[in-house]
């Protein structure tokens, strides 16, 4: 468990979704920014876990079977008004209820982290103090243009390339050995894909400090929800340019030391897409 997530335990979040994946999905984005996280696939289940678990913050999805989350978020208000509503949904922001902060789907790490940070007081003062820095990456990809570029772009965010490998297999064993703050790795690679090594090292508790980044010339959204599903921590889209790739790098190392917070999680979301 890194400091991070030692101090950021007492932040409490219930995640209401009917939905295995989703409700897995922010399980994993509010665990590995240290929540301890309750989660319930309806209203009736959620206002049980809330008496229990007694929440900083709901994150509600609008379509529940039975009680619908416009509902839900109704009776919340009324019975524990101190407790910060997150609304999460496919639908048009306009249908939204009125609350403090929206989380539409598809959502991103980097959009969980700063929910937590804007609206979660105690998230945002055990967090604030803790300052690290990314420094060593480990680049994997068959295709030897791909790789000098990614290394420029490193380079150029001021992070140090510790190993390029060109399989799965080779990344999996420099990862293991060297343990760097981030590794980026091509979804398509012989021996292991980048899919298998992300799951390997997601397998491994030594390993909870590496960040994960996909790359990957699959632009379609299930290809990136099954990057995320097998632990990546971003995915982003080939082709793209040293230039705005390093941009993204050293964007998301300032704000690290700023707000100072610790993990690699959402690229894209600073950037867009990575062209």
């Amino acid at each position: 468990m890194t400091s991070q997530a030692h101090e950021n335990q007492n932040v409490n979040v219930l995640v209401v979704d009917d939905c295995d994946d989703q409700r897995a999905l922010l399980r994993r984005y509010f665990e590995r920014e240290g929540c301890a996280v309750t989660t319930a696939h309806n209203a009736e289940a959620a206002m049980t876990a809330y008496r229990s678990a007694k929440p900083d913050l709901a994150v509600i999805d609008l379509l529940l079977p039975g009680m619908t989350g416009w509902e839900l978020t109704d009776c919340l208000r009324a019975e524990h008004p101190g407790c910060v509503v997150a609304i999460t949904s496919v639908l048009d922001i306009s249908e939204y209820p009125d609350c403090q902060v929206n989380l539409p789907k598809p959502f991103t790490g980097a959009q969980v982290r700063k929910l937590l940070r804007d609206f979660v007081p105690k998230w945002t003062s055990a967090s604030a103090h803790l300052v690290a820095k990314p420094k060593s990456v480990v680049i994997a990809d068959d295709d030897a243009d791909i790789r000098v570029l990614v290394s420029i772009a490193v380079r150029r965010a001021g992070l140090e390339v510790v190993a390029e490998e060109s399989d799965g297999l080779a990344a999996l064993d420099s990862v293991r050995r060297l343990q760097p703050d981030l590794a980026i790795l091509d979804v398509s690679m012989p021996a292991l894909s980048g899919l298998e090594v992300c799951r390997s090292v997601r397998a491994d508790s030594s390993l909870d400090g590496v960040r994960l980044v996909l790359l990957s010339a699959g632009a379609e959204d299930r290809a990136r929800s099954i990057g995320l599903a097998a632990g990546a921590d971003d995915y982003l889209i080939k082709p793209f340019s040293p230039k705005s790739l390093a941009t993204a790098l050293a964007e998301m190392m300032r704000l690290t030391e700023m707000m100072g917070l610790t993990e690699i999680i959402g690229l894209t979301e600073m950037t867009g897409r990575v062209e």
